[in-house]
């Protein structure tokens, strides 16, 4: 109730800014294109009579936006129907409330959006008492193996094979489990140097609570759980885990659209841990900084492509390959899911922030993800969802859906659970032509978008 409360207050508060001429911000141009009107960058472009480069400028904050086209942006709200500039209004209402200091909401907060299985999550970060209690028989099980680490590892597992319910649930025990130690173990999965001692297994536990949170949207949670990821990684002493909490600060950065921030928390991390790749103790140390060095730099290259440097964003690439041959093959250390394939995968993205669908389609047809480890089941789901995007982009919505079934049949979750696979089934399902999309309505139902 409460939740629904500030929308309403803070949706009747933009309407009024609204009807007193709407301040365009990077953030409200996106939300009008993608969550009002649905619609692609070049789309969206025709619609309000400017050059695809211009609009993607200014939702980056590369340029503001001139005169003119806050004048087209205001006349394109005014054309929109009543569904159109509700979903708008609505999106603004949420992205506002995430930013204001003292909230809870994000995101997640909005209808159809899959917030119980992380109601349990919430309250446990937070602080106050859980709605969820975790499974009775998983702690039993893992805690026998010895360490707190034992559940994290095993969290992380079932992220990577797109079992976000059930990574949750596991995750609620790990919090448990931290807060009651049992003592500490000396295991040495994903070749974790040394004994494990409980700021290790902290750092792994916040990292996968901040994976989740991210992946699910959920602007708040992704924000506090990585920055006590962050703390507890450089209490460790442990430099790998700190380059991983690295990565999930700047994802939840780019979560709320501070791309200057994310880039520059990335380069810096990356240059810190390349010395621990040049100077490496034991080779297991260095493996894991190779893919955690290399998975700074892949997060980077979206970074940079999303805010239009396509440059930038294959330097990015470059560097991350020149890792990947080193490492030599795709592994998973520090949970990375860091090599070739993943730069590969990763080189579609960029080119897809860039816009450059026809070129990212090409290089989907060149990966191969049979190559990864069977266990990723969410790593190779994200191509079809990437390709998706892409085709959405085209405007060839058949194929798009094509791909997101292929996503949902790798990884079920993957759609249902991923804010970015729920952000395009709504923009299908805005601008959908049955007869050209007859799998769409199913889908968007087992994702809980439509009844």
């Amino acid at each position: 109730m409460a939740i629904v409360a500030r929308a309403h207050i803070a949706t009747h508060g933009a309407q009024r800014r609204y009807a007193s001429g709407m301040e365009w911000t990077p953030a409200r141009i996106r939300l009008l294109r993608e969550a009002g009107l649905c619609q692609s960058q070049p789309d969206f472009a025709k619609t309000v009579g400017f050059a695809p480069r211009t609009i993607g400028n200014a939702e980056r904050a590369t340029h503001p936006p001139s005169l003119a086209l806050r004048r087209a942006l205001d006349q394109a709200l005014e054309r929109a129907s009543d569904a159109q500039r509700d979903r708008f209004l609505a999106a603004v209402a949420a992205h506002d409330a995430a930013r204001a200091p003292g909230t809870r909401s994000s995101s997640a907060d909005l209808p159809g959006q899959p917030v119980h299985i992380l109601g349990g999550l919430r309250s446990a970060v937070l602080g106050t008492p859980p709605a969820v209690q975790p499974d009775a028989d998983r702690p039993l099980k893992y805690r026998s193996a010895g360490s707190d680490m034992a559940i994290t590892v095993r969290v992380h597992h079932l992220y990577q094979m797109a079992d976000y319910d059930g990574a949750t649930q596991l995750l609620l025990t790990a919090l448990t489990c931290l807060q009651n130690p049992a003592g500490t173990g000396s295991g040495h999965d994903e070749c974790l140097v040394g004994t494990l001692t409980t700021r290790h297994a902290t750092a792994a536990v916040y990292i996968a609570a901040a994976k989740l949170a991210t992946k699910l949207g959920d602007v708040v949670l992704a924000s506090v759980t990585a920055d006590r990821a962050m703390t507890a990684a450089k209490e460790s002493g442990h430099p790998a885990l700190v380059g991983a909490a690295t990565y999930q600060v700047a994802g939840a950065l780019l979560l709320t659209g501070e791309l200057a921030a994310a880039e520059q928390i990335l380069t810096v991390g990356a240059e810190k841990i390349a010395s621990v790749v040049a100077a490496p103790r034991l080779n297991c140390l260095r493996e894991e900084a190779l893919s955690v060095a290399g998975s700074l730099l892949l997060l980077l290259a979206i970074t940079v492509a999303r805010r239009g440097d396509p440059n930038a964003a294959q330097k990015a690439l470059r560097d991350a390959g020149h890792l990947a041959e080193q490492l030599g093959a795709d592994g998973n250390w520090l949970w990375t899911a860091f090599g070739p394939t993943n730069v590969a995968i990763h080189q579609l993205s960029a080119q897809r922030e860039l816009n450059n669908t026809k070129l990212a389609m090409q290089l989907g047809e060149t990966i191969d993800t049979e190559s990864l480890p069977a266990a990723l089941r969410g790593r190779r789901s994200r191509v079809h969802l990437e390709l998706g995007w892409a085709a959405a982009g085209q405007g060839d919505d058949t194929l798009a859906v094509l791909h997101l079934l292929e996503t949902e049949r790798i990884a079920e979750q993957a759609v249902s659970r991923h804010v970015s696979a729920r952000r395009l089934l709504g923009m299908l399902l805005a601008r959908e032509r049955r007869s050209a999309t007859p799998g769409l309505r199913g889908l968007a139902s087992r994702a809980g978008l439509i009844p």
